[in-house]
C-alpha cells in the first residue's frame, strides 16, 4: 500500500515527472499563503470573502492534487490560527466539495467570465445554506433559523462581491495560470 501511495504521489502518467516536485510544493505554499493573506487583509470588511473565489480559481486552472493540497493546507492553517470550532468542521466539507465540482465542470466554466462569475457568486451566497444544514444537525432548527436570518445580508453581499470579482479577475487569472505557469500543456491526469 505504501508503494502504491508513493507511486501515485510522486509520479504522473509520464514516468520521471513528480507531482510533488519542488516547483509544485512552492506553488502550493504560495497559493495557500495568498488565501490566508487575503482572508486576513479583507476580514475586517463584512461581506468580502475571497476564499471561495480562490478555491474555484485553483480548481479551474491547476491540477486537482494541487488545489486539494492547497485547500487542506488552508484548513489546517485556519485551525492553527483560529482554533477548532464547529465552523471548522464545515470547511472540510464546503471547500473540497466546491473544488471538486469546479474541477468537474471546468470545461464549462472556462468558456467565459460570466459563467465563472455566476458560479463563484453562487458559492459565495450558498455558504448560508451549508452552515444552516450544519446547525440543524449539530444544534437544532431554531438555532439554524436564527443564524440563517442573521447571515442573509452578509451572504448576499458575499455572493455579489464574488460575482463582481469573478467578472473582473477571470481573464487575468486565466492568463496567469494557463500562459505564465503553463499548466494547460502538462499531462497531469
Amino acid at each position: 500500500m505504501v508503494a502504491t501511495m508513493k507511486k501515485w504521489l510522486f509520479s504522473t502518467k509520464e514516468e520521471g515527472k513528480l507531482r510533488f516536485n519542488t516547483r509544485n510544493i512552492a506553488l502550493i505554499a504560495i497559493m495557500t499563503g495568498l488565501i490566508m493573506t487575503l482572508k486576513f487583509a479583507l476580514g475586517a470588511f463584512s461581506g468580502i470573502e475571497v476564499v471561495t473565489l480562490l478555491v474555484c480559481t485553483y480548481a479551474l486552472f491547476t491540477p486537482l492534487f494541487m488545489s486539494m493540497t492547497t485547500i487542506v493546507s488552508f484548513i489546517l492553517l485556519c485551525a492553527a490560527i483560529y482554533g477548532v470550532g464547529t465552523w471548522w468542521v464545515m470547511y472540510w466539507i464546503i471547500f473540497p466539495t466546491e473544488a471538486l465540482l469546479t474541477w468537474g465542470l471546468k470545461k464549462f466554466l472556462r468558456k467565459n467570465n460570466f459563467i465563472f462569475a455566476i458560479w463563484v457568486g453562487f458559492w459565495g451566497f450558498s455558504m448560508i445554506f451549508w452552515f444552516a444544514a450544519h446547525d440543524v444537525v449539530l444544534f437544532d432548527s431554531s438555532y439554524a433559523i436564527a443564524q440563517m436570518s442573521s447571515a442573509v445580508f452578509t451572504n448576499t453581499i458575499e455572493g455579489i462581491v464574488n460575482f463582481v470579482m469573478g467578472l473582473l479577475l477571470f481573464y487575468p487569472m486565466q492568463k496567469l495560470f494557463l500562459e505564465k505557469m503553463d499548466y494547460q500543456s502538462r499531462n497531469y491526469w
